[in-house]
């Protein structure tokens, strides 16, 4: 988990990757969130995760303004 200002920028989940299988990281940019594979460099729009969230996720947006969703 990388990290600035003591905030996290990104976030290992247990959704896994539709293109891979592996398992997807939750990241944060000064204007969005995305979800991304490490494994094969996919990524994606937040909205196509929201509906699974895991507790990784939700712990992870409680840090995120909500423009950036």
């Amino acid at each position: 988990m990388s990290s600035l200002w003591g905030r996290a920028r990104e976030a290992q989940t247990s959704l896994k990757c539709p293109e891979c299988d592996a398992s997807l990281l939750i990241a944060r940019s000064c204007h969005d969130v995305i979800m991304r594979c490490a494994a094969c460099g996919a990524s994606y729009p937040l909205r196509r995760f929201i509906a699974e969230a895991d507790s990784v996720m939700e712990d992870f947006l409680e840090n995120v303004y909500v423009d950036r969703m």
